[in-house]
């Protein structure tokens, strides 16, 4: 469960480093 929730963690901030960029563009 431990190596589930750190792949999940390194997801989330992937998604958010790809994510934030592209909502400030649309500001």
């Amino acid at each position: 469960m431990l190596n589930s929730i750190g792949l999940a963690n390194l997801g989330v901030e992937k998604y958010c480093e790809e994510i934030i960029p592209y909502l400030n563009e649309l500001q």
